[in-house]
């Protein structure tokens, strides 16, 4: 949550374009492009913890399910119809790409479509906790087993190589 915020707040004082999204199964969206970086945003936020716990009230709550791959896709989809030079996806996992609707090889045909030349994407991944070290195996570019409590410094690390280089 900290780390989030961090990354959200960094972006917003930098007057960059962002939109912070949570999935399972689905898509969820916390904050889009289009919206202001307000304190509805920071409360959608601040409700990660317990869409993870499966208690959001309203929420998704599907906290057993990982669909990386389709919805990594639709997150990239969305973040390419951007106008912007330069986009960053910065995917962070906190369990096996497999779920309700998809498979471990759903996310490797998705990594592979959207690394490819003439693709105006860079895909970061982000393995949150102990035993994420699969996300080296699917992302180009990959941080793995981060723990909790260092998930800012992380994020900090990836804004500053892509923003500062």
């Amino acid at each position: 949550l900290l780390g989030t915020i961090l990354l959200a707040e960094t972006l917003d004082a930098l007057d960059v374009d962002f939109a912070v999204t949570g999935f399972q199964d689905v898509l969820i969206e916390l904050k889009g492009f289009d919206q202001h970086f307000d304190d509805a945003a920071r409360r959608a936020i601040a409700e990660i913890p317990q869409e993870v716990s499966g208690c959001r009230h309203g929420g998704n709550n599907q906290p057993g399910y990982n669909d990386d791959g389709p919805c990594v896709l639709e997150a990239a989809t969305d973040l390419l119809a951007q106008p912007a030079t330069e986009r960053v996806l910065v995917v962070v996992s906190d369990g096996l790409p497999e779920g309700r609707r998809s498979t471990r090889e759903d996310l490797r045909q998705t990594v592979s479509k959207l690394t490819q030349p003439g693709i105006n994407l860079e895909l970061v991944g982000l393995g949150l906790g102990p035993g994420t070290q699969h996300v080296k195996q699917y992302y180009p570019q990959s941080v793995a087993d981060v723990p909790v409590a260092r998930f800012a410094d992380e994020i900090a690390k990836v804004i500053e190589r892509v923003l500062v280089g």
